[in-house]
């Protein structure tokens, strides 16, 4: 899709599936969109869909092939989900090596930009505590097989 305003044009991508009445009737009954067109774009669609694809149709791994599923570590304290979202949590020091520049800039707006972290934190600390956690069938463990720690 591509869209317009004032001073540009921005092409969007998006992956949409479109459900048929039956394989023999092509009416389309319903459609649904996979993924944020925000995080899906030109390079990333393709292989999203042939993915898809695979598992659908061909039997496919639920996982492409070297990957394993990896099991992240939640934020139990409110300092950890605050240093989760903004610059000043674990990567602080390997933030100030390798972006200087940004970290500087980081700090000078501060002031104006700490209530956001703290909305940001505050509500990613909510959200950890509010989860249903997922209860996954046995099929679907087995299939996909063991989850890795990320260390």
């Amino acid at each position: 899709m591509v869209s317009a305003n004032g001073s540009t044009v921005h092409r969007h991508h998006t992956l949409v599936f479109l459900v048929k009445r039956s394989a023999d009737d092509p009416t389309i009954i319903d459609s649904f969109q996979v993924g944020n067109s925000l995080q899906v774009g030109a390079d990333s669609a393709a292989p999203l869909w042939e993915h898809i694809r695979r598992f659908m149709e061909a039997d496919g791994p639920h996982i492409p092939a070297g990957e394993l599923p990896i099991i992240e570590k939640a934020p139990t304290t409110l300092w950890e989900s605050m240093g989760a979202v903004g610059p000043m949590g674990p990567g602080y020091v390997r933030n100030w090596k390798n972006h200087p520049v940004g970290m500087v800039f980081f700090h000078l707006i501060l002031p104006f930009s700490l209530p956001l972290f703290l909305l940001w934190g505050l509500f990613n600390w909510l959200s950890y505590k509010t989860a249903i956690p997922v209860r996954w069938p046995k099929e679907v463990l087995n299939a996909i097989g063991i989850a890795t720690d990320p260390a």
